[in-house]
């Protein structure tokens, strides 16, 4: 940035320093700044660097300030409305269209910043009501995919070549923006000092592909967990979850998805990791242990009464999915790429496998707490899925989402019901 206007605009509009977190803080800003005073800095801001065209090439490196310009748009709603009769200002902010080139495979830093722009560009078109939350993470979820496929060539490059599952929401194409990527490596049966050299190679490439923060991996959630070996054999795989696994394991590697690397070993490990989460367990001792790691899950998060965890929290998120994985169970639902696809679709698939009405109401329940969700971390910057629900904070965060305290207190309280409804349904109780 060579002028001292386009680095004022920057200071101005990443929020990070001094007087501009009260200039763009939502609680003042209607009295820190006239509204028209925003919408002209805005656009001096965007037309200093050549106007539509000049964004990108301006602040593709700033990723604060694409993350804060976000934030600084829908302001809980307040300036959405106003921009929204604006096209011009949004045709000059550069989201109608992501028009990046895909950079080329191995080029880490170019696939950082064409990251950055479509996470700016999914994330404003969500915020603007253009996206719908499932959409957003199945474009997100896509974006990814095509990263990681892109810069994997290292893992393959070499004997023995090297396969990468997608776990958690990232197997399920739901990921969500800034969560981290869990996923496992796995090779085919070889010899310790292969081994060794694909294990170096897998730590390698985990630093090499984060270009700017923007692919946060994380392997421990990879059977056997972070004491483990970084890349798996499948042998070694078949026995762990033949005798070693827990139980809960079952619900957290359900989302298994090949994604990249050498896809045929990795498309192996995951009907292998299938066949043993999709068999329900077999034991009252076995769903004791697994109703009990739900429940340390939603114990651990408690932040107080006034945040509703609407991931973690019972009747959140947490209870959907598990119920999920128990109604498949139920119904003997066999393995196969149902299984990892995003939770309202699977929920659909049970609906009409089962008739059960239910399972279409949970769909769209389940959907609207990903939307409070991505609220939260788009406009709001909370990684967590909580929501303050009284006091200003209550405030704010429901009118992010088109609400009021009261009627996100009364959705979440119908919404929680109906997860718990189906948990209690599907699972197998057990007395203790």
């Amino acid at each position: 940035i060579d002028n001292s206007r386009a680095a004022a605009a920057v200071r101005r509009l990443s929020g990070r320093w001094g007087p501009a977190k009260v200039l763009f803080d939502p609680a003042v800003a209607k009295e820190a700044l006239d509204l028209e005073e925003f919408f002209s800095r805005l656009e001096s801001a965007v037309t200093s660097y050549g106007g539509p065209e000049g964004w990108a090439a301006a602040f593709g490196g700033h990723d604060t300030v694409r993350r804060d310009v976000t934030r600084i748009l829908v302001y809980g709603g307040r300036l959405l409305s106003e921009a929204n009769s604006r096209p011009y200002l949004w045709e000059r902010i550069g989201h109608s269209t992501l028009t990046d080139a895909v950079p080329p495979a191995g080029d880490a830093k170019r696939w950082g910043i064409h990251i950055g722009n479509a996470l700016f560009h999914y994330g404003v078109s969500f915020l603007s009501g253009e996206l719908g939350a499932m959409d957003l993470t199945a474009s997100w979820t896509g974006e990814i995919d095509a990263a990681v496929q892109a810069l994997a060539g290292d893992l393959t490059a070499q004997d023995p070549a090297i396969g990468v599952i997608a776990l958690g929401k990232w197997g399920g194409g739901e990921l969500a923006p800034d969560a981290d990527l869990d996923l496992m490596f796995v090779a085919p049966p070889c010899d310790y000092a292969a081994l060794a050299r694909a294990q170096q190679r897998a730590v390698n490439w985990m630093l090499k592909i984060d270009p700017g923060g923007r692919l946060q991996l994380d392997a421990r959630l990879r059977p056997e967990g972070s004491g483990a070996p970084m890349v798996s054999t499948l042998p070694r795989i078949r026995d762990y979850l033949a005798g070693r696994a827990d139980p809960w394991e079952k619900i957290a590697l359900v989302r298994a998805r090949a994604v990249a690397g050498n896809m045929e070993i990795a498309r192996e490990a995951v009907e292998v990791l299938q066949q043993f989460t999709t068999q329900p367990p077999t034991t009252e001792k076995q769903w004791a242990a697994l109703h009990r790691a739900r429940k340390r899950a939603a114990k651990e998060t408690s932040k107080g009464s006034r945040l509703l965890n609407i991931k973690k929290g019972r009747g959140g998120m947490m209870d959907f999915e598990f119920a999920t994985t128990f109604a498949a169970w139920s119904l003997k639902l066999p393995p196969g790429p149902e299984w990892s696809r995003p939770l309202p679709e699977r929920m659909r698939i049970i609906a009409n496998a089962s008739g059960d009405e239910r399972w279409q109401k949970a769909a769209v329940f389940y959907s609207e707490l990903r939307r409070w969700e991505l609220s939260n971390i788009i406009a709001g910057g909370r990684k967590a899925a909580e929501m303050a629900n009284d006091g200003g904070e209550g405030e704010t965060t429901a009118k992010r989402i088109g609400m009021t305290p009261e009627t996100v207190q009364e959705k979440w309280n119908d919404t929680a019901a109906v997860a718990l409804d189906l948990y209690h349904s599907f699972a197998r109780i057990v007395h203790e």
